[in-house]
């Protein structure tokens, strides 16, 4: 999901009236520097009743109405303030910042197109100008204007923090500690400073996230893995990666069996001019009798980030070891698979998905080839709603019995509903997607629903903790071979996420 726009009021008293205040009224201005909002609304709102063109006072009291989340009050004292000082460029940014909070976000956006095309050399209207593309989705852009809002004034804070956000969302994040770094020292209190510092900090430094999920499922499938993953920067623009797991599986048949697997995989990721090409290599071994050690290897390369649409291909070899009888039959499987995410404006987003895979089930020597495609378009309303349409299939070559769901033809159609609800540290995330499912050519439609939410607290930027749940009865998730009609699949999965 998009979040909303944080707004973000800049306060410029050198555009504010200078005149000489009562040693009364000082004490608006001190309960403000006290950062306590409840006594400076009442006193700003008293200096307003006795000196209705105080100017400084009706911008903080749209700032502090913007921060409370009232933005139709916060409108209201900057109109006020622009009949009053209409000249006031820091007004009219903020006006512009204020629409787009209230989901006006094209008159935001040609307010701010006419504050660059009458001064185009004003950092105020460079910076308004860059936000609104920043949201937009135009990360490219955005650098672009917030570049040229810094040639005109290096030090400018509020810049550094936009240019800084604009090269993290285009992966390079080592630009972006630099571009950071200057601010940091010059306004070390800033509460927006030390935001962006620490997003651009999780991105560089070390992480760690390890995670233990159980899985269940109709067919008589239980499986516990515990998965271990580290990363860290080893030079500008380079990533290195190890990912290891353990999974117990279990089938409850005629006779019940269980096989232990453990797998490793080393990553490295290279940043060239944008592009990101990423290879990893690892391998497999279970219990399973005569199992021996089966290769993981996979190489992929992604287009640059500084466009609507963003492009990856990948080649992978994988071995299948998630339920017991993939684990005894030995099942790997070579993918070629095609990913665009393609951002259409700031709240349509669109993924498309198309692949080529071969199972081999080496126990046996049999080979198998499936096709998949997917696709799916999201809406987002607000930082807290989004709403999807989407539509998977996939189909084998032949029936086997490789331990594997294998149908000649499998196709879903689903709606989804995304909701975020938070407070706090604390967030929880709910996720439905009602649908129909065929599984078979020629067999009758179903009815689909797979159904997800979790749990998480943050302890600061990239460092979370999450409990995580799943339940499904879509073709999709089946580990088995078996009818799709009496198929349910459930998942719950602790998730801890830390930096060191």
């Amino acid at each position: 999901m998009i979040a909303r726009p944080r707004i973000r009021w800049v306060v410029a008293l050198a555009l504010l009236s200078l005149r000489a205040l009562p040693a009364s009224a000082q004490s608006a201005d001190s309960a403000w520097a006290h950062r306590d909002h409840a006594a400076a609304r009442r006193l700003y709102q008293a200096r307003l009743a006795a000196d209705s063109s105080d100017t400084v006072a009706l911008f903080r009291l749209a700032q502090m109405e913007a921060w409370a989340g009232r933005h139709k009050q916060s409108l209201a004292w900057i109109e006020q303030l622009i009949r009053v000082a209409p000249a006031d460029l820091e007004a009219r940014a903020a006006r512009a910042r204020c629409l787009a909070a209230l989901g006006r976000f094209d008159d935001g956006l040609a307010l701010a197109d006419s504050m660059l095309n009458a001064q185009p050399g004003s950092v105020v209207a460079l910076q308004t100008r860059a936000r609104f593309a920043f949201w937009n989705g135009e990360a490219a852009r955005s650098e672009m204007l917030w570049q040229r809002a810094l040639l005109v004034d290096p030090d400018n804070v509020e810049t550094r923090i936009g240019l800084s956000a604009a090269l993290r969302r285009l992966g390079r994040s080592d630009e972006a500690a630099a571009m950071i770094a200057p601010a940091r020292t010059r306004a070390p209190a800033d509460a927006d400073v030390r935001d962006e510092a620490d997003r651009v900090a999780s991105l560089l430094r070390p992480r760690l996230r390890s995670a233990a999920g159980r899985e269940t499922d109709s067919d008589g499938n239980a499986v516990l893995t515990w998965l271990l993953s580290a990363a860290a920067p080893a030079a500008p623009g380079v990533q290195l990666r190890a990912d290891a797991y353990i999974r117990d599986a279990e089938i409850e048949s005629a006779v019940s069996r269980s096989v232990t697997t453990r797998g490793a995989t080393a990553a490295a990721s290279l940043d060239l001019r944008g592009w990101r090409l990423e290879t990893a290599a690892g391998a497999s071994a279970s219990s399973a009798q005569g199992a021996g050690t089966l290769p993981a290897l996979a190489v992929s390369l992604a287009t640059p980030r500084n466009t609507r649409a963003v492009a990856s291909l990948a080649l992978s070899r994988t071995p299948w070891d998630y339920t017991v009888p993939m684990a005894e039959n030995l099942v790997v499987v070579d993918e070629v698979r095609l990913d665009v995410d393609w951002l259409l404006d700031r709240r349509w987003s669109a993924q498309l998905t198309g692949g080529i895979a071969r199972f081999d089930v080496r126990r046996q020597n049999l080979g198998n080839r499936r096709w998949s495609a997917q696709g799916r378009v999201l809406h987002t309303l607000g930082d807290r709603v989004a709403l999807g349409l989407g539509a998977r299939a996939f189909g084998f070559d032949r029936d086997l019995s490789g331990g594997y769901y294998d149908p000649d033809f499998y196709g879903l159609a689903d709606a989804r509903l995304a909701l975020r609800l938070g407070t706090g540290r604390w967030a929880l995330d709910a996720d439905v997607a009602p649908g129909v499912q065929q599984a078979g050519r020629g067999a009758d439609l179903q009815a689909a629903l797979h159904a997800a939410g979790e749990l998480s607290f943050s302890v600061r930027p990239g460092r979370r903790i999450g409990l995580r749940t799943v339940w499904a009865n879509t073709g999709l998730n089946q580990l088995s071979p078996g009818a799709v009609s009496s198929y349910h699949y459930a998942a719950a999965t602790l998730t801890l996420g830390w930096w060191f």
